[in-house]
């Protein structure tokens, strides 16, 4: 990749192993839970979700889609319009003008924290011991008042 140059997209830290193995030109990871960024690298159409998840960070979870990013720290949630404000020094404290923006990151995050394989958060056949296969799952205390703020669990 050329100096200076970026990739546009949403990309997770998740993606940092498999584009390392990838660009040594060692055999793939199998069982890593990212992708290689070296198609993008390349020039390449993006492949899979513009969504990134934070590396949960004590009781701090941060998702970032498109535009948007939301950060929920407990039972606090801050939301900021990228797009607007790159730097992130205003928060979005009126969301009636994007109802959708602050629901769709919820129901994202949700579906991460849910997932058994964080790798294919997205897929709808998580193992069947898996939190979408009915099986009862241990929730701490931060994760039950994250699920909580979300709107998942009473």
């Amino acid at each position: 990749m050329p100096e200076g140059q970026r990739i546009q997209q949403t990309v997770s830290t998740m993606f940092i192993p498999q584009t390392v193995v990838d660009a040594a030109g060692i055999g793939g990871m199998t069982h890593a839970e990212g992708r290689s960024l070296m198609p993008d690298i390349r020039g390449g159409v993006p492949v899979g979700y513009q969504v990134a998840f934070s590396d949960m960070l004590d009781d701090r979870r941060v998702i970032r889609a498109g535009r948007w990013k939301m950060i929920i720290n407990g039972n606090n949630t801050k939301m900021f319009d990228l797009q607007e404000d790159p730097h992130e020094r205003n928060e979005v404290t009126d969301m009636t003008h994007w109802p959708i923006a602050e629901r769709y990151l919820r129901v994202l995050l949700g579906q991460y924290l849910g997932a058994v394989d964080r790798g294919h958060w997205w897929s709808s056949t998580q193992t069947a011991t898996g939190a979408l296969g009915g099986a009862a799952a241990d929730i701490d205390p931060t994760l039950r008042a994250q699920l909580q703020a979300l709107g998942y669990v009473q």
